[in-house]
């Protein structure tokens, strides 16, 4: 009988584009081939065949696989009537040599749609799906679809997905361990760190997907693979809150009565596939998806655990949390991460961020911006002043300080910040006095919104002089900028900033200072691209001249 290694490369060579979709998928989150295009006597042929081992529980998936989009039905009645049937069923078995093992028929139709179909649709194959002793499941190529993009990103964790949507029963395997028990409501709750193998083994998210009402949001790959590349680097050592988890079998037969609690008691820690839902924390748990397996279990995560919490009073928690926790401040965070040097060969961004943060505490302590700046922290009123996050975004983002380009600073790895800090000094002290007459317009350049545009012009200005476009110095662009602001523009540019950002309210400045200006800005670039090459040539030129 063949192996799983003799079968996996002719599954990964199989010549029919959708089994080898559907083969491939499978052996990636972790099941294993022992049966591939064979043939059990006169009954017919199986397109695939996997099992899902967990110590001594087998359990196996009979799949077919079609893309046809006639008789699909026809083709589905036929599938389930052949493997439902004990005989036939026992004949299989036997071969694979796994005699009475508990089984689940696939029939993945990748002709259609799950959104597409209509009860109707699959009324001559519906007694087939609904008996409950007898598990027949059909997926349809938006199924295929999430659990594709599932696996890229999280590899072979997103398995539990796929267990939970086919609804495989359970494993009744367990550890021992210590938790600390106490009450939240009526409901007893398990305080305990497990180790991060455990969890994404056991753990499952219940999303909306099919007829399943889940409540948890899309995965998002973004945060997953960052955090992934936080943990991976040691930027993140621990998460201080715990994972909230609802255990679907009991962690404690006779939980300690409320009076008696906080406590610490022993609990069974269900170890099976979709054992526990996650309720709150599956980014923080999937984080680890992008890490080596080996390291796992040497990982740990504080978890809170219900057993057999209500599904309304899951969802109940669930929506609490989302809807009422505060993130922390981000104006705080930025301050806080300044107190830490960060390397700049393995930290550029967040060495970029302190040095913007040193500076924004030398303006608020006795520059221009003396007391103005928001910073986060608890006895501060926000008020009107301006963000940090707004500072440290203006001048990140126009790569003023940072960046390739880092206009501001000649060594940008550099923990000196006397060179942009005097830029940005300039800057503000141009502003307040060009403007400091009249309240409107200074009430708007000095505003979040206004800085974000204003910083955005300074940017293409910098971007402009370096290509040799114009030698327009950035106290000469403030004064022209006061001859064009006038109430209405202002109104206008905070419009534009609602719909476009910075970027629309920019272009429309350089608009109205090429109308009014005409001469003096009339070889002003707004193309990114095409001063990219203007620079390149400027460069270019320099190098040929020097001796």
């Amino acid at each position: 009988m063949a192996t799983p290694v003799d079968l996996r490369p002719g599954i990964l060579k199989e010549q029919d584009p959708s089994m080898k979709l559907i083969g491939k998928l499978l052996i990636e989150l972790g099941l294993e081939p022992i049966a591939h295009r064979k043939t059990i006597g006169a009954i017919g042929e199986v397109d695939l065949v996997f099992k899902l081992q967990r110590d001594a529980f087998v359990f196996v998936f009979i799949v077919e696989v079609s893309k046809l989009s006639s008789k699909q039905n026809q083709k589905i009645d036929h599938f389930f009537s052949r493997w439902s049937d004990p005989a036939n069923l026992d004949r299989l078995l036997g071969e694979l040599r796994l005699p009475g093992a508990k089984n689940m028929r696939i029939y993945v139709d990748l002709s259609r749609v799950s959104k597409d179909i209509e009860d109707t649709d699959l009324s001559s194959v519906r007694h087939h799906l609904d008996k409950a002793d007898i598990f027949n499941r059909l997926l349809f190529r938006d199924d295929i679809a999430y659990f594709e993009k599932t696996r890229r990103i999280i590899g072979k964790w997103s398995r539990s997905d796929l267990l939970s949507f086919l609804r495989v029963p359970r494993t009744q395997t367990s550890l021992k361990a210590q938790a600390i028990q106490f009450y939240l409501g009526d409901y007893p709750a398990f305080s305990f760190v497990s180790d991060v193998m455990t969890l994404l083994d056991s753990c499952y998210i219940w999303r909306r997907l099919g007829d399943q009402k889940g409540y948890q949001r899309a995965l998002d790959d973004a945060r997953v693979r960052s955090l992934g590349r936080d943990i991976q680097s040691k930027k993140i050592v621990a998460f201080p809150n715990s994972i909230l988890v609802n255990c679907e079998e009991n962690l404690a037969d006779m939980p300690a009565p409320s009076h008696e609690c906080p406590k610490i008691v022993n609990i069974q820690l269900p170890t099976s596939y979709c054992s526990s839902i996650v309720v709150d924390g599956q980014h923080r748990l999937l984080g680890f998806s992008q890490i080596d397996d080996s390291e796992l279990p040497l990982r740990h995560l504080p978890v809170i655990a219900f057993q057999k919490l209500p599904r309304k009073e899951e969802v109940r928690l669930f929506i609490d949390i989302n809807s009422k926790q505060k993130r922390v401040d981000s104006n705080l965070t930025l301050d806080l991460k300044a107190d830490f040097h960060w390397d700049p060969d393995q930290n550029y961004t967040e060495h970029t961020e302190r040095i913007i943060v040193l500076i924004a505490r030398q303006l608020s302590a006795k520059g221009p911006l003396q007391e103005k700046i928001y910073f986060g922290t608890a006895r501060e009123d926000k008020g009107d002043k301006i963000t940090l996050s707004t500072l440290v975004s203006i001048m990140k983002e126009n790569q003023l300080v940072g960046g390739k380009w880092h206009y501001w600073q000649s060594k940008p790895k550099s923990e000196d910040i006397d060179e942009p800090l005097h830029q940005v000094k300039n800057l503000f002290d141009s502003l307040l006095e060009v403007f400091g007459g009249s309240a409107s317009q200074k009430g708007f350049v000095m505003s979040n919104v206004g800085l974000r545009i204003v910083f955005r012009a300074v940017q293409i200005l910098e971007r402009n002089r370096r290509a040799a476009q114009c030698d327009i110095d950035e106290a000469d662009f403030i004064k022209d900028l006061k001859r064009i602001l006038d109430d209405d523009l202002i109104s206008e540019l905070r419009k534009l900033y609602g719909e476009g950002g910075s970027v629309e309210g920019t272009k429309r400045i350089v608009q109205e200072l090429k109308r009014e200006l005409k001469k003096r800005y009339a070889s002003l670039e707004l193309d990114f691209r095409r001063l990219r090459l203007e620079t390149l040539a400027v460069s270019a030129d320099k190098e040929l001249r020097s001796p």
